[in-house]
């Protein structure tokens, strides 16, 4: 009979485990997916701020081609100044007279590399920016990406906070005759 009760004992210790950590599960999946959401629904904040801050006149873009899902061009520091920059960006359409984020169809979230990259003084970078994952083909309008993490380094490769964060902003335009892709 001992075996009986240690059995069933046993067995709803263990459902009650695996009930526990279901649950477990499901908060945290509601979790992240609201805080997903939070920031999906928080880019046209991060539009409106980029506007604020000092937009950058050490770095400049060439060569630039575009297509209806990336762009490339070539960023170019033509200062003496080291900068770093993160992976973040942010495209907004110019509409009904102000700049307005381009909605996010697939709802994931922009998944970006918490790591700094450095640009040198006198130094060129060539860049691919694809919003594939995020956004549908372009409509013909006029288009920004706001690249808004840049900032002075020091000989060490430190932020410099004696200089505020900086933006650089890209304008670009797509026509009816825009490609989809690049080559």
């Amino acid at each position: 009979m001992k075996k009986k009760y240690l059995f069933h004992l046993l067995f709803l210790s263990f459902l009650c485990i695996i009930m526990c950590g279901c649950s477990y599960s499901k908060i945290n999946t509601d979790d992240e997916q609201s805080g997903m959401h939070d920031f999906i629904d928080n880019r046209q904040e991060f539009i409106d701020e980029a506007f604020t801050l000092t937009i950058s006149e050490n770095i400049i873009i060439k060569d630039l081609e575009k297509s209806k899902t990336e762009i490339k061009f070539t960023m170019q520091n033509i200062s003496n100044i080291i900068y770093g920059y993160g992976h973040f960006w942010i495209l907004a359409k110019y509409t009904e007279g102000q700049w307005k984020s381009v909605p996010n169809v697939s709802n994931i979230p922009m998944l970006v590399p918490s790591l700094m990259e450095t640009i040198h003084a006198n130094d060129y970078q060539d860049k691919i920016i694809n919003w594939n994952y995020y956004h549908d083909e372009l409509l013909p309008g006029k288009y920004i990406i706001i690249l808004n993490q840049f900032w002075r380094l020091n000989d060490r490769l430190d932020i410099n906070r004696e200089f505020p964060q900086e933006v650089l902003i890209i304008e670009f335009e797509i026509e009816l005759n825009t490609p989809v892709t690049l080559n």
